[in-house]
């Protein structure tokens, strides 16, 4: 299914092993075996004793961190993997940011799910050539999810595509408005008070403002996600320290109140390390440790962030990313601005006043 293929890279990232390793774990197959599992080279009665042995590894790791049985056994249950085909992106919600959080984001989620399925299947069926049709049937897509945002594309003479051409636009529009969405119920639940800004927009990879201005820079010049990310994290910390927005700490500040040194800060920036979620998550707590603040915010893990920083970072920057970057913040903004029409028009909604630090209005690619 396309939604696998786009995620899998990401979840190999997050969890810092391979998709093999992970299967390999939760199942305790062998890695043949397990790739023969992925395969559908086992035969049914062996595939059911590795499922219910990945769902006891579950459990068993859930309860482990304090969860009773009973509620592991419930959470898994409720996953959409247990009631829909190929649920990637709803699987992230469920898994990472809970659907209760994120009642807008899940609903979407489902139903990208069920684009890229049916998407996935009429390729199959009739080939890539005739993937027009398959797109223009898509159920609660608009017309803007089917052509490109992207300024450099709009700008030419013949915006006519074939049927791969096609089929790219559509999933990068739907992973982008994913994303924007995810971006707008999270600044609308942590910072109400503060008009309404894309914030992810920031972590999308970007060109230096010194390369636009035409000076020398290191690492060519590339603005990565993970960079980005550092920065906010410092922000953040920084505000729940001092109670207001200053500027943004240097590497060394940022390495110091992460308990890390600051090589391994920069390694991180520049793409040189990878950043797991367990790794963020000590990073983090190491962060807002010693700080002594009611603001909710910090007394809970900014996954949101990291799983922006982690996809953008996977799917826009190549393996070598000082060299080049898919630069997606016009996009970005396109479907950020989309949702935050929809969210302004919403009865009852209610305006923030309070502007935001420079850091996070720089937005410039």
């Amino acid at each position: 299914m396309f939604q696998e293929k786009i995620w899998l890279p990401v979840l190999d990232a997050i969890a810092g092993i391979s998709y093999i390793s992970r299967l390999q774990n939760l199942t305790e197959l062998s890695r043949p075996t397990a790739r023969k599992y992925l395969e559908g080279k086992v035969s049914l009665s062996k595939r059911r004793k590795v499922d219910a042995k990945a769902e006891e590894n579950v459990i068993k790791g859930m309860v482990g961190e304090g969860v009773s049985e009973e509620e592991a056994r419930s959470w898994l249950e409720a996953h959409p993997a247990y009631s829909a085909v190929s649920p990637a992106f709803q699987s992230v919600v469920y898994g990472y940011l809970g659907a209760e959080n994120y009642p807008l984001l899940d609903m979407m989620a489902e139903k990208i799910d069920r684009a890229m399925s049916a998407l996935f299947s009429a390729c199959r069926e009739n080939g890539i050539e005739h993937i027009e049709e398959a797109i223009a049937k898509l159920e609660g897509f608009s017309p803007d999810y089917m052509v490109s945002h992207d300024r450099k594309r709009l700008n030419k003479v013949d915006d006519r595509y074939d049927g791969k051409k096609n089929m790219e636009i559509f999933l990068r529009n739907a992973c982008l408005s994913f994303f924007a969405l995810l971006d707008l119920e999270c600044m609308s639940r942590d910072y109400p008070e503060h008009e309404l800004s894309p914030i992810f927009i920031n972590l999308t990879p970007r060109v230096s403002a010194q390369l636009r201005l035409g000076e020398k820079c290191a690492r060519g010049g590339m603005v990565l996600p993970f960079s980005s990310l550092m920065d906010l994290m410092g922000l953040l910390a920084d505000r729940g320290k001092v109670g207001y927005w200053r500027d943004v700490p240097s590497v060394d500040n940022i390495a110091r109140m992460a308990n890390m040194s600051a090589s391994e800060v920069a390694k991180i920036r520049h793409g040189d390390k990878r950043l797991s979620l367990k790794q963020f998550s000590s990073m983090w707590k190491e962060m807002v440790q010693p700080i002594k603040s009611t603001r909710p915010e910090l007394g809970r893990l900014p996954v949101e962030l990291y799983l922006a920083a982690v996809f953008f970072q996977v799917t826009f920057c190549g393996k070598a990313p000082s060299k080049w970057i898919d630069v997606v913040g016009h996009e970005y903004r396109y479907w950020w601005e989309h949702h935050r029409n929809v969210l302004e028009a919403t009865p009852g909604y209610q305006k923030g006043e309070k502007s935001l630090p420079q850091w996070f209005l720089q937005n410039e690619f």
